[in-house]
């Protein structure tokens, strides 16, 4: 079985995103670059803010990025707190973990979440055997459509039940009680702060920052927005489908190329609720996002795997809109690979 996230220098992202004017009437921020390993977004402006002695609503970013990888960012901090604002802010000797902040010499207004163009990635995949090596030597480049599901990261953090969609469902329910109990096992830093609450579940909520309490909320979105799109490969699907678990959340494939074209086709853009908050969290309608997604791979290094003895191992260059998992698309990438030969470019 290939291997991805080996190593966190084996999954390396970059973020691109356009910096905007400033806007009258709104604080201006700074820009700087975060740079992390080991660490969640929300654990890194965690970190930062305390360093910079501001409250993380002062510290603006566009996307959430994961913590067993090597990740680039852009993050805004309101001038006012920039000269607190240390180069190392979060090290560690174990693992390799990381937080670096960056400036940029750039400033304007606060950076808004999903507002990104996107995410450049190099991953490099591990334990391939002899026949993945002959099909990927002859392919340098290969253009690749793939269902946009959301991957598991999504549900849950490494090594913990992958549950961030059932708080968001007990969120969007009023359930605050349950919502809590099952925060307790996810495994978050919020977890952390919920065992030493002692207030009510509602109130706890309440006390987060917006965004995190938003993440919750989009993973139930995004849970059910998964689930439209396996029934919709179910009923245009043109051939077998594959079912997978992976940590414990249900994914359906096509093995035929021409089903994703069918799906694409046909289902098109799927809405996925959305959440804002005013008083509190309430839905505001539905954004289209697209049941499938085309990108273009790269090979940019191919050799013997050093931690696999006897299995090969090979580096992909690649970018993919906002919202869009790496992940997912490398492991149908992998498993078309196996499957059927990919078109030369």
């Amino acid at each position: 079985m290939t291997v991805i996230k080996y190593t966190p220098s084996d999954f390396l992202v970059k973020e691109v995103y356009l910096p905007r004017e400033p806007v009258s009437g709104r604080p201006e921020h700074a820009y700087f670059l975060l740079r992390k390993c080991g660490f969640t977004t929300f654990e890194a402006i965690e970190k930062v803010s305390k360093l910079a002695s501001c409250d993380p609503r002062f510290i603006s970013y566009a996307g959430l990025k994961d913590e067993d990888g090597v990740t680039e960012q852009y993050v805004g901090v309101e001038k006012k707190y920039c000269p607190h604002v240390p180069r190392v802010c979060g090290e560690s000797d174990v693992g390799g973990s990381f937080i670096n902040m960056d400036p940029t010499g750039e400033t304007g207004p606060p950076i808004e979440i999903g507002k990104l163009v996107g995410n450049a990635f190099r991953v490099t995949v591990r334990r391939m055997d002899a026949v993945l090596f002959d099909t990927i030597k002859d392919n340098g480049k290969a253009d690749f459509q793939f269902l946009n599901y959301y991957d598991t990261q999504r549900f849950g953090i490494p090594n913990a039940p992958k549950n961030t969609h059932l708080v968001g469902q007990a969120l969007v329910s009023e359930d605050y009680e349950s919502a809590f109990d099952l925060l307790l096992s996810s495994g978050t830093r919020e977890a952390a702060k919920a065992e030493t609450w002692t207030g009510d579940p509602q109130s706890f909520f309440k006390s987060l920052d917006p965004r995190i309490c938003s993440f919750y909320y989009s993973a139930a979105a995004s849970f059910e927005w998964n689930s439209g799109l396996m029934q919709a490969i179910d009923e245009f699907a043109l051939s077998e489908t594959r079912e997978v678990l992976r940590d414990g959340i249900r994914y359906v494939f096509s093995t035929d190329p021409a089903a994703i074209l069918q799906v694409q086709r046909a289902a098109k853009n799927k809405p996925m609720k959305r959440y804002e908050r005013g008083g509190q969290f309430e839905q505001v309608g539905s954004e289209q996002r697209p049941a499938t997604i085309q990108t273009r791979f790269r090979l940019v290094d191919l050799g013997a795997d050093e931690h696999h003895q006897d299995y090969i191992q090979a580096s992909f260059e690649f970018f993919l809109p906002s919202g869009t998992y790496a992940t997912m698309a490398i492991d149908q990438f992998i498993t078309s690979l196996k499957i059927s030969e990919l078109h030369e470019i």
